[in-house]
């Protein structure tokens, strides 16, 4: 679907501005792009046939937005997103949405009083592996759920700007941008826990989500690692009364008492907003909130309410690490 009647800006050119910069160029609205680089912004800009800017302020100020993407380290989203609800602006904020619960709820505050959409970023929302894990858990076509565990590893990213990622203050760690991924799936899913236990350091962690009156092991593993050429792993490990699905890289299984299901994912109606394994779930995410601003309909997908959930027990195990 095309979305030529929508002017869409994105602040930051970094790893994910450029992913969003694409999408919204694949989905054909017209672009603005803005970050305090002027050299590798305008040659963007150039590139994407975009008008540049510097400073948000002023692109806030001058251009007339539909929506804009918030792609700048984790420490400045609050200020880019407050400013932009206070033009009128609706706003995708990458995740993590922020290292604060309160930042969090005025940013949310404000765009109620607004009347503007405000989505975060949660990408795995819009992956097909992941929602047909929440739908056999929700409509428990496999029985209940009794074990879940997921997990991500990958190499320390190195593209930030001055490092800003290697410094927890800025950017939370692994524990913030990269554990977060799994974090919200699990309160999606499930929820808020009841009880919340993570060891381990902000670069590598484990974490136990335990459920009053709900007999299942739920966990996720995380971890930024100081090695060459290391590979993303991803995935989760899920099992049911009667079956089991694992997701490892890019292989899926659906597993029951009668054998594997060969086609689980090609036999489920996903609709347009979700990405097969391989796809770039980006442009679904971010087509998906074109759709809502164009219908005037709020991400049911991606509440930013639940986003605060997410939020929330993200903090709690910053807390436990912090005791430690």
């Amino acid at each position: 679907m095309k979305y030529t009647q929508l002017t869409a800006a994105v602040i930051g050119c970094g790893h994910n501005g450029l992913a969003h910069v694409k999408a919204y160029k694949k989905l054909g609205a017209r672009m603005i792009i803005c970050d305090s680089n002027e050299k590798v912004g305008k040659a963007l800009a150039e590139e994407y046939g975009a008008t540049f800017y510097t400073d948000y302020k002023e692109m806030f100020s001058s251009e007339k937005l539909d929506l804009v993407s918030v792609c700048l380290p984790t420490h400045l989203h609050y200020g880019a997103v407050m400013s932009a609800l206070d033009h009128g602006i609706n706003v995708l904020c990458e995740k993590p949405f922020t290292l604060s619960v309160s930042e969090a709820e005025e940013m949310i505050q404000k765009a109620d009083e607004k009347g503007l959409t405000l989505m975060v970023g949660h990408c795995l929302r819009f992956l097909q592996p992941y929602e047909y894990l929440k739908r056999c858990v929700r409509d428990k076509r496999f029985g209940s759920l009794t074990y879940l565990n997921m997990y991500r590893h990958c190499a320390t990213p190195e593209w930030g700007a001055g490092g800003w990622f290697r410094d927890a203050s800025l950017s939370g760690g692994a524990l913030r941008d990269l554990h977060i991924h799994d974090t919200d799936v699990v309160t999606s899913i499930l929820g808020e826990p009841d009880e919340v236990y993570t060891t381990g350091s902000y670069m590598a962690h484990s974490t136990i989500y335990k459920f009053k009156g709900q007999n299942i092991s739920v966990s996720a593993t995380a971890s930024w690692r100081d090695t060459k050429d290391t590979n993303l792993q991803r995935g989760f490990d899920a099992m049911f009364e009667e079956g089991s699905i694992t997701f490892c890289g890019n292989e899926f299984g659906v597993f029951t008492k009668e054998g594997k299901l060969l086609n689980a994912l090609e036999d489920e109606d996903f609709g347009d907003f979700f990405a097969p394994i391989g796809r770039k779930y980006i442009e679904c995410e971010i087509s998906y909130l074109c759709h809502c601003i164009t219908n005037g309909i709020k991400p049911e997908l991606c509440p930013p309410e639940e986003t605060l959930i997410t939020i929330r027990v993200n903090q709690k195990e910053e807390d436990n690490i912090k005791k430690m």
